[in-house]
């Protein structure tokens, strides 16, 4: 499984977490189910969101509800989601090999 079941959005030496990282459950935001991943606010999940696409090749918006999608140099995408059916805002993360994560706002 590539989820862990509790996990902490920090390291133990303050940096970020990788998306790779995250998907194999080794850092990153708490676990709310398969696949789905949460943190506390939408500065918390802004911050990882840029964290993780510095550097990453920008591609074209997906309309107006994903305005910001990029590819990594792993070959995954991620793509930010301004409305979600439960709880706004969302990251969404699909690799290489097409695994599937998301992150968002607990609520």
């Amino acid at each position: 499984m590539w989820l862990a079941p509790l996990i902490t959005i920090h390291r133990d030496d303050g940096r970020l977490p990788s998306p790779r990282a995250t998907l194999r459950g080794r850092a990153g935001p708490r676990v709310k189910n398969s696949g789905v991943k949460t943190v506390s606010n939408v500065a918390e999940l802004r911050t990882l969101f840029d964290h993780w696409t510095t550097g990453a090749q920008k591609l074209p918006p997906r309309g107006d509800k994903i305005p910001d999608v990029f590819k990594l140099q792993d070959g995954a995408t991620i793509q930010w989601r301004q409305t979600s059916k439960t709880s706004g805002e969302t990251i969404d993360i699909a690799t290489a090999d097409d695994k599937r994560l998301k992150v968002h706002i607990d609520g």
